[in-house]
């Protein structure tokens, strides 16, 4: 994702907004899980917490879709 090209949303065609998704991560950064479970065991690692216990995601998103675009 180029910070000078911004996508379009694609439900309504809408450019998208940049920005960063932010999460407190203090027990081994964030993972990916095809499904949901109750402690949330397993999944793949897709990004790592910073010194101060948080992980973020650059991307866009769509407020009128809610639609989120996130590079990890």
């Amino acid at each position: 994702m180029s910070a000078n090209v911004v996508p379009k949303c694609p439900y309504c065609q809408s450019d998208m907004e940049p920005g960063s998704v932010a999460a407190e991560s203090l027990t081994g950064g964030a993972k990916w899980h095809r499904n949901r479970s109750m402690l949330a065991l397993g999944g793949e690692k897709i990004g790592d917490y910073t010194s101060g216990g948080m992980v973020w995601f650059d991307g866009f998103r769509c407020p009128t879709c809610r639609l989120l675009q996130l590079k990890y």
